[in-house]
């Protein structure tokens, strides 16, 4: 079953890489952690490092993905 579930893990790992180099190779801008809309326009990004980011426009696209949560 280890076998399994570390060839799982490296599939959806490879896929994960590819999507984010079709991103980035397209020229958008990915911006990776936890955000929150402060207005109806903006978004706070709890940036990975630590930093928080704020982001506003006429439009906001968001890619959520889901994380288990504790439980």
């Amino acid at each position: 079953m280890a076998g399994v579930q570390r060839r799982k893990r490296e599939m959806v790992e490879g896929l994960h890489e590819m999507h984010v180099g079709r991103l980035v190779a397209s020229g958008v801008e990915l911006i990776m952690g936890k955000g929150r809309f402060v207005a109806p326009t903006t978004v706070e990004v709890a940036l990975s490092g630590g930093d928080t980011r704020r982001l506003s426009g006429e439009r906001v696209v968001l890619a959520r993905s889901c994380q288990r949560g504790p439980g």
